[in-house]
């Protein structure tokens, strides 16, 4: 039997004695080349599918009679750990007691990692069949699907009563039986940017005197009007001074300059906004 590349991979299951869980797959040929120790993959296990992430990848042949399955596929190939992050998480894992999949998660890009949902439909022999031959179990599963269509096995599971166990049974039969079918979706990442509400001025500077006067009774917002205001006088005052002759070296290349700053006008609001202040919202990446 010819080598062939196979890569291990650890995956998200710890074993009884708290270690990861560490399975051989083939890597197919649209993957060769692409796939690298580091990165993060989709693989095969019984009837789902798991992401995991591939820890080394060697020529060898397989000695064992059951073929080995091949990876399904890889989410994104530009999030790789680093074989520094690899040994890293590997020290970690031995010194800390933990799955080694726990660690290696840290080390990767949020919004990289997805879960596999399975869903259930209805095939034309379901839809055709009479619910009366059906136990009631069955048939109730049968029933919900045929009004619903597709549905995610999460979602089943919260509609109708009974165990998971039982659940997930009742749906083989049927599947064995030609009634029902079943597909794996990928769920998108639960990743979204941080919003933080700001208050700007909507006055001109020569119209803050009359402002102030109309909140002489709320001291609360003009305390807020005058704290605004003095701080776009600082920032006016800030912007009239000439521009330095030289730039500091660790600013000199472009990945090395900070981000640019708000301006010091606004700042996070979480009252009511007025007619002299205006609310915005603005997207934080820290």
């Amino acid at each position: 039997m010819p080598a062939e590349p196979v890569a291990d991979v650890v995956l998200p299951h710890a074993l009884k004695d708290g270690t990861s869980a560490t399975l051989s797959y083939c890597v197919p040929p649209d993957l060769r080349g692409m796939v690298q120790p580091g990165h993060l993959v989709w693989v095969p296990l019984r009837n789902r599918l798991l992401q995991g992430v591939v820890l080394d990848i060697s020529e060898r042949t397989n000695g064992s009679p059951h073929p080995l399955r091949d990876i399904a596929g890889c989410p994104d190939p530009e999030a790789c750990i680093t074989p520094v992050g690899l040994r890293l998480a590997h020290r970690v894992a031995r010194s800390c007691v933990v799955p080694l999949y726990e660690v290696l998660a840290l080390l990767l890009p949020p919004g990289v990692s997805q879960h596999a949902a399975t869903t259930w439909a209805v095939t034309p022999r379901g839809l055709e069949i009479e619910l009366d031959t059906l136990p009631a179990y069955e048939r109730g599963i049968l029933y919900y699907l045929r009004t619903r269509g597709k549905t995610a096995e999460p979602d089943l599971r919260r509609a109708l009563t009974g165990s998971e166990a039982k659940l997930r049974e009742g749906c083989q039969v049927l599947r064995e039986r030609g009634l029902l079918e079943d597909t794996v979706v990928m769920r998108p990442p639960g990743v979204r940017p941080r919003t933080e509400r700001t208050a700007t001025l909507c006055v001109a500077p020569d119209e803050i005197a009359s402002a102030l006067e109309s909140l002489k009774r709320s001291a609360k917002q003009q305390a807020v009007v005058q704290w605004l205001h003095d701080q776009c006088s600082e920032r006016s005052a800030c912007s009239a001074l000439p521009p330095p002759t030289t730039v500091p070296r660790c600013l000199s290349q472009p990945s090395m300059r900070p981000p640019a700053q708000p301006a010091a006008c606004c700042t996070p609001c979480n009252g009511k906004a007025s007619s002299i202040l205006a609310p915005a919202r603005c997207a934080v990446t820290r």
